[in-house]
């Protein structure tokens, strides 16, 4: 804004001298201070480039900030969706043996205490444990067995419904047993 301001006050200037030159004559302190209007207008020009370049650059910086903080934020998302899949793929074992290397160098390298490894030992064991039992039976919802006894009672009712027709008969007793 400030160079702006001081390359339109050192244009205004210059046009002054310019429009007043067709009427005086070319006397040379005239010209001199015509030549100075002339240089001051450059450099204000000049100025106006470099602040109008500076502010450019500033904001292709901070654009640049901006997609290097996009990018990183974008890598360490796939990278910790990178990590939780190759934990979904470890096997239970898998996960056991390299929680129970990492245990051991801590133990080693005395950042932890015996009594601690052993409880997060004994938790890892338990985690591993856990996942060896086997699931329970498959479990059927309320609605999918309720429809079941339903379907069952129908056959049940079709079946006895074709042996009544079967034994329609005026004189046919129908023992319990046939129905």
């Amino acid at each position: 804004a400030s160079a702006q301001k001081a390359f339109d006050e050192a244009d205004k200037k210059w046009q002054w001298y310019q429009s007043r030159s067709q009427r005086r004559g070319k006397t040379s302190s005239f010209r001199a201070n015509l030549q100075g209007a002339w240089d001051d207008r450059e450099n204000a020009r000049l100025g106006l480039a470099a602040a109008t370049l500076q502010s450019d650059m500033e904001k292709a910086g901070e654009l640049a900030a901006r997609d290097r903080a996009e990018r990183e934020a974008s890598q360490l998302k796939y990278t910790g969706e990178a990590q939780k899949a190759y934990e979904r793929l470890q096997t239970p074992l898998d996960k056991y043996t390299a929680r129970q290397k990492e245990l051991n160098k801590a133990l080693k390298d005395g950042k932890i205490l015996q009594a601690d490894y052993n409880t997060l030992m004994a938790s890892a064991k338990k985690d591993y444990e856990s996942t060896l039992k086997k699931p329970s039976g498959v479990k059927v919802s309320a609605g999918e067995r309720q429809e079941d006894r339903a379907h069952a009672a129908m056959l049940a009712l079709e079946t006895e419904l074709r042996t009544l027709e079967k034994h329609s008969g005026v004189n046919e007793k129908i023992s319990q047993q046939r129905r």
